[in-house]
Parts: structure tokens; sequence; C-alpha cells
């Protein structure tokens, strides 16, 4: 257990180091926004062995609090409607193959698609679960020359701190390493990382949510300038037996 949280305080420290502009070489400047991001999920389960999956999340930025400017400046920032198919090896283990469709418009509009392979692993302890999402992405950009492969991983916690366990706090980290940079699509290397904390609420067996905040490092190209997105995340989950 002790190995378990020690493993989960080093991926969260060297993610927000990843995330501080002052301690990456390559930030000559970074952008801040504030945004909004939504996202609902449904997850089915067929005979405890077949699992589906569905989510739809828009993302509002270019400071989503203030005023539009002009044309140019829209407050969308980015839909991601993923779809997949799972299917539980064991009781902790589970096996998924997905689809995303994400058009973005920070910096500019460009439409993505993507298929990916995912392993989870979920373990509770007596007084916290963790969850292990471990992603491999394959995504084709509008305008891109081949195919770009993204690897990442999420260690989660949830920590109850109430007796009925209906509330929880919520600690998750996520790193994102491109490994590879056709033409025309993000480069090689560090992508991106998102650390969030927040609170979850489970009102019942099918139904939970949660609120929080989301730190998001992104590292783009020169000469275009990194992203750090300060994010309201607001969630709720669905499952059907």
């Amino acid at each position: 257990m002790r190995t378990l949280l020690l493993l989960y305080l080093t991926l969260l420290t060297w993610g927000l180091l990843a995330s501080n502009p002052l301690v990456s070489w390559a930030d000559s400047h970074v952008e801040d926004d504030f945004q909004s991001w939504n996202l609902a999920t449904i997850t089915f389960k067929k005979d405890e062995k077949y699992l589906g999956y569905f989510e739809v999340q828009p993302r509002i930025g270019n400071n989503v609090l203030g005023p539009v400017r002009g044309p140019g400046d829209k407050h969308f920032a980015q839909l991601v409607l993923r779809p997949a198919l799972g299917y539980q090896i064991t009781p902790n283990i589970s096996l998924w193959q997905g689809y995303a469709w994400v058009p973005s418009n920070i910096p500019t509009r460009i439409d993505e698609n993507r298929i990916y392979q995912q392993l989870q692993i979920n373990n509770a302890f007596s007084k916290l679960t963790m969850v292990n999402r471990s992603r491999l992405e394959q995504r084709w950009f509008e305008g891109a020359d081949g195919t770009a492969v993204r690897a990442r991983h999420m260690v989660r916690l949830a920590i109850p701190f109430t007796e009925s366990k209906k509330w929880s706090w919520i600690l998750y980290d996520e790193l994102f390493v491109n490994l590879n940079g056709p033409q025309g699509a993000p480069k090689a290397g560090f992508d991106q990382n998102r650390a969030f904390i927040g609170l979850n609420r489970t009102f019942n067996r099918n139904v939970n949510a949660e609120i929080g905040y989301l730190n998001n490092y992104v590292n783009r190209a020169d000469p275009v300038a990194d992203r750090m997105n300060h994010v309201l995340l607001l969630g709720v989950y669905f499952t059907v037996d």
C-alpha cells in the first residue's frame, strides 16, 4: 500500500514539475487560459465481461468568463466524442478499443480522428481506490502527413472522507508523450500533462459526479507558445448494468 502511494505521489510530483513553465527548458513564452471542460460518460456492462462506453466532452476556452472580443475570439476550444468497446479480463483488469472525433479551435480550426487501445487496472483498498489507465492512440490530423502516435498514462486516486463513502477526494495525474512527429502533427516527445484535484459525489451505484480544478500544460512546437490551461472540470458519469 505504501509502495503504491509512493509511486502515485512520485508521478504526480513529476507531472506538476513538467507542467511548470519555470522548469521547462523550451519555455520562452507561455500562454495562460481559463477554460471549462464538461463531460458526460455512459458505461454499459453485459454479462460482467463485455463493456461499452460513450463520452461527450465540450471544452470552452479563450478565457471562458471573459467577453468575446471579435469574430476570431471564439470561446469554443474543443469537442471530444469518444465511443469504445471493452472486455473485462478479470474483476480488476479491462481491455478497450475505441475511436474519437476531436474538432479543435485552438490555436486554429482543425479536425482530428483517432483510434486507441486501452488497458485499465482498478484496485480497491480499505481507504482508497486506485486506477491505472494506459492508452495508445493513433491520430490523424487534417492536413498532416501520416499517422501520429501518442502514449498516455493516468494514475487516479479516490479517497472517501465520509462514513457512507458518498463523498471522495479525487487526485489524478496524466502524462502524454508523442512517440513520433509527422509533418503537420504535434512534435515527438513530451506533449502535455494534466493534474487534477476535486470532489466526487456518488448518488447511487449507477450515477456519480465530480467537480474540481485541472492544470493542463501543453507543449507546442516553436514558434507557437506553450499553453497553460486552468480548467474548471465538471463530469457526470452513468453506469448501465
